[in-house]
């Protein structure tokens, strides 16, 4: 339902099973249905199941405009929950015989931390070499420690120094997230985030 104000609008929103988080520059939202929520002409309001892993890249201009880097995980964790990933080269039609990858991704939000698992890629396609990004969101405060692939990773004070970086990790207050950078290489990864940014800062 919309409701329409002085120069604003408002939403009603009725979220399904679980907990929604709302995507937006603001930082996530818990809710449980129903909510109200601001839909000004120029920002429209977008939900995330909980325990959702969305896959995401660079913005581009056109399809072929540069190779996916870095892969971004956007992931929203709420108890266990996991999706299948393909990619394809994206211009030919080498997929219709078997020229893609894929690979399994879970999430497990446990008392001591959140746990994203990558598996080691399935199929013939090879892409370029990248970086896979994980975006944690629904952070209150900066985790004590992260962890990938069994190495403590370094915290870096900026996201423009994250992005000069192979792999570290940087939490971003205003959006409530943690981002964790490490080298894509396709052979499955494990990446820890110890949980004490869920208690209140």
């Amino acid at each position: 339902m919309v409701y329409r104000g002085q120069g604003a609008e408002q939403t009603a929103e009725v979220l399904g099973n679980g907990v929604g988080r709302r995507m937006a520059a603001r930082g996530p939202h818990l809710a449980s249905p129903p909510i109200d929520v601001d839909a000004p002409l120029d920002r429209i309001p977008l939900f995330a199941r909980g325990g959702a892993v969305i896959p995401t890249q660079q913005v581009m201009e056109y399809t072929d405009q540069a190779p996916i880097d870095p892969l971004t995980l956007e992931v929203y964790p709420a108890g266990d929950s996991s999706r299948d990933y393909y990619e394809d080269d994206g211009l030919t039609y080498g997929y219709r015989q078997g020229n893609s990858l894929q690979q399994t991704i879970t999430v497990q939000d446990e008392r001591d931390g959140v746990t994203v698992k990558t598996s080691a890629r399935r199929g013939s396609y090879q892409p370029p070499s990248r970086a896979l990004e994980i975006k944690i969101h629904g952070a209150q405060c900066p985790p004590p420690q992260v962890e990938s692939a069994g190495n403590t990773l370094a915290q870096v004070d900026t996201l423009g120094k994250l992005n000069q970086v192979d792999a570290a990790w940087y939490f971003d207050r205003a959006s409530a997230t943690v981002f964790v950078k490490t080298p894509d290489r396709g052979k499955g990864i494990t990446v820890l985030i110890e949980k004490q940014y869920h208690s209140a800062p």
